[in-house]
């Protein structure tokens, strides 16, 4: 068994985002009776987007979850992994805590809405006024209670254990904007709600902020694997990657850790190379290199100042 740990552990060594050897890490961790590990590599895997079986995955993640008392994320992971019966004994589990849990069809939608927002005030403010117009105008029918329950939730900024098991999500097409508006606001929200009640290492985490969480906790060495294996699909993720690269190089310049900081800015600098090779114009190709530059002379400056 130590001997299989360990291969799978160089596995993920080299390939930080190999879902199915994460996933396998996981078993075998769980098989090992390191529970810890366990839910650890097993939500790496789900976060990985990259598991030949994602259903497995999510079916045992939660029924880790479920183990140690999560059903909040207990119910997500089974619905994720279409076990409706095990979803259900969570759902009612909650229910009759009356502890809140997404509806179905809300967190399936949180679950595939694009992002977050990117400035949550200024979101949250124009929901609100926004919501509170539409009620004002009698607008929206039968979405009135719901939209009246967001409009709380979101005066608040929190989701509200009173609105256990109703569906927040709004039906009629003229409410269509509040609705993508709100479903970037919901998701943060449902992960801090879980954070709070059901906190555990990695499972509050998108991919973005576990990234973010090895920087920032100083796991150096992961983070840079994390980073060089992080997707390159879209700008957003070459851009993501990047720009997290360059602000950790500037933060170990700023401790005078060189080797450190031109390690991380040459990781950025690799990721904006490849942004800019993407332009599909002069002009858009001359301003995606100006982050290139920079990074250059930013890789210069440490060799200057490393002297």
């Amino acid at each position: 068994m130590a001997e299989g740990i360990a291969e799978l552990e160089e596995a993920v060594r080299l390939r930080y985002w190999d879902g199915d050897a994460r996933f396998r890490l996981g078993r075998a961790c769980l098989e090992a009776g390191d529970e810890t590990r366990a839910l650890a590599e097993l939500h790496l895997a789900v976060l990985s987007g990259d598991v030949s079986d994602e259903p497995a995955a999510h079916a045992a993640l939660g029924a880790l979850f479920e183990r140690h008392g999560l059903r909040r994320r207990a119910l997500r992971a089974y619905r994720r992994a279409g076990d409706a019966p095990a979803a259900e004994r969570c759902r009612e589990a909650l229910a009759q805590a009356d502890a809140y849990y997404p509806h179905e069809d809300d967190d399936r939608a949180l679950a595939d809405a694009a992002t977050a927002a990117r400035d949550p005030q200024a979101t949250f403010a124009r929901f609100v006024r926004a919501a509170r117009k539409a009620l004002a105008a009698r607008r929206g029918g039968d979405d009135a209670p719901r939209l009246a329950a967001m409009l709380e939730c979101a005066e608040k900024r929190a989701l509200l254990p009173g609105h256990a098991g109703r569906s927040l999500l709004l039906r009629d097409p003229a409410l269509a904007r509040l609705r993508t508006t709100w479903l970037a606001l919901a998701g943060p929200l449902y992960e801090r709600l879980l954070a709070e009640e059901e906190p555990t290492p990695a499972a509050a985490a998108t991919r973005e902020q576990w990234v973010r969480g090895l920087v920032d906790g100083g796991r150096d060495a992961e983070a840079l694997a994390a980073l060089a294996g992080y997707p390159t699909a879209t700008d957003e993720e070459v851009l993501f990657a990047a720009s997290l690269a360059e602000e950790a190089g500037d933060r170990a310049a700023r401790a005078l850790r060189f080797d450190l900081a031109r390690r991380y800015r040459q990781a950025a600098l690799d990721r904006f190379r490849m942004y800019a090779s993407w332009s599909t114009s002069g002009a858009e190709g001359s301003g995606r290199m100006v982050a290139v530059e920079r990074l250059e002379e930013k890789l210069h400056q440490i060799a200057n100042d490393d002297k």
